[in-house]
């Protein structure tokens, strides 16, 4: 993924900032980040579909936040618990029978959810932008369009 994120980058800042004093524009490492994370969400997805599904109702949270708030957005989307519905064919999240503590449990456990000091839940950005979720002064989730572009 961080390959991925330096070559589009790179790609990106010859292509479009021919005259940039560095490598690689700002603008051109943000660009590469949302394309290595789509590659990281595809990825995702083959071993954990329950988690890309689980996770597109959150896009447009804005993260870190309470765990609260992402529970109630699951809540609304599939009830109040975690049913096999939500799985289908593939594999389970580990421990779903535990609720949506358990889902939450098993994204921290495979880097999706870090839970912080302050007891709100953050994302790596490799994660949060291919799902659509945002950060104050972060990089913008893949499909959000800025005024520049």
């Amino acid at each position: 993924s961080f390959l991925a994120a330096i070559r589009a980058a790179a790609e990106d800042s010859s292509s479009r900032y021919l005259d940039h004093e560095f490598p690689l524009h700002y603008e051109s490492i943000k660009r590469g980040v949302q394309q290595a994370s789509e590659i990281r969400i595809a990825e995702l997805s083959e071993g954990y579909l329950w988690a890309k599904i689980i996770m597109e109702c959150l896009a447009d949270l804005t993260v870190p936040c309470e765990f609260s708030k992402i529970e109630e957005l699951w809540k609304k989307e599939f009830g109040d618990r975690p049913e096999s519905r939500i799985f289908g064919s593939r594999l389970p999240s580990e421990h779903w029978e535990e609720g949506w503590s358990g889902i939450r449990h098993d994204l921290e456990r495979l880097g999706i959810f870090h839970h912080m000091k302050n007891g709100r839940t953050n994302m790596p950005d490799l994660y949060r932008v291919g799902f659509g979720l945002g950060r104050r002064g972060g990089v913008r989730p893949v499909g959000r369009k800025t005024a520049a572009q």
